[in-house]
């Protein structure tokens, strides 16, 4: 039996002596490349005191979009290329810029499309920004919290703008929409302590949740004639407002639309009749009052005070 154990260590010897020389041979990592690879494309412009780098993907066979991006901390304006690996730069991906506070101003090309969600989100430094002529679809939350963007003017080219695009840009003083916005989404320029002026020149349909909500500055805001929604506290806290034309087309007014306008002065409804105050928006059974809108004044109390706490609709006779 010792014999047989013997026999078998020095098989096992043999086996292992012949395992570290076929190593030896191969190289210290036994034959196998252990190397770091990557398929992450970076461009650098040419010139780059910044050290700027735009991470991109290809996209439509033979465009570029731009994911991601780094550079130094040094506080510097940045400029997107028109062109990579002779290709167009027509998107900016979502987060791609998110959260970079080294930026002071960006440069955009006349070839970008679409500016995905959340792409330039809390860019804290960032005071300036063009939207190009080219410019389609502007994605969520896309320049939420740029506390020091000073103004927003979007192409008329513009047909998509995602909810609380706008959000809490602290800075900004003025907005000019698209004629081809048909409907302001929830949060667009909510907590824009700033805003002063709006130019939407559209036939808009319908002002989302939220929309204004904060704005203590905001001074006018041009409604078109073809609005026919105006969301729940969509004008809430805009405390320099001092008149609110309500359109002829408009059906419904959600809770709270004009809670704490403390400066309105006037509230003209084009359309007079058919309108209560209900608990329940789409429940015409459920309607609670009928009111009377001809008294311009009075609407602001009603408004503001008595049924801002109510939906209000309009009973649309065919």
């Amino acid at each position: 039996m010792k014999r047989i154990f013997a026999l078998m260590l020095a098989l096992l010897t043999v086996l292992s002596l012949v395992a570290c020389s076929s190593d030896d041979e191969e190289g210290e990592d036994g034959g196998f490349d252990m190397s770091v690879t990557t398929n992450e494309l970076v461009y650098r412009p040419a010139e780059n005191p910044n050290q700027d780098a735009f991470y991109y993907e290809y996209i439509n066979g033979n465009e570029i979009s731009i994911v991601g991006y780094s550079g130094t901390h040094v506080l510097h304006a940045v400029t997107v290329p028109d062109m990579i690996d002779e290709r167009k730069v027509t998107d900016i991906a979502a987060d791609a810029f998110k959260s970079v506070t080294s930026i002071s101003a960006v440069t955009l090309p006349d070839s970008i499309v679409t500016i995905g969600d959340m792409a330039f989100y809390g860019c804290t430094e960032m005071t300036a920004i063009n939207m190009p002529a080219s410019l389609v679809s502007l994605g969520e939350a896309a320049f939420a919290g740029c506390i020091r963007l000073g103004s927003a003017k979007m192409p008329e080219t513009l047909t998509s703008i995602g909810y609380a695009a706008f959000y809490n840009c602290k800075s900004l003083t003025e907005a000019s929409l698209s004629a081809a916005i048909k409907e302001l989404p929830n949060q667009l320029f909510m907590n824009c302590e700033r805003l002063k002026t709006v130019t939407w020149s559209a036939e808009g349909l319908e002002i989302g949740n939220f929309a204004f909500l904060g704005c203590a500055q905001l001074e006018s805001v041009n409604i078109p004639a073809t609005l026919t929604k105006i969301g729940n506290y969509a004008f809430s806290g805009c405390a320099k407002l001092t008149v609110a034309s309500i359109p002829a087309g408009v059906q419904s007014i959600g809770v709270s639309a004009f809670n704490a306008c403390t400066t309105l002065q006037e509230i003209p409804f084009a359309t007079t009749e058919g309108w209560y105050v209900a608990r329940n928006l789409d429940a015409i059974d459920l309607v609670w009052k009928n009111v009377n809108v001809e008294d311009a004044a009075a609407n602001v109390a009603n408004l503001t005070d008595t049924y801002n706490a109510f939906y209000w609709k309009r009973i649309v006779s065919e």
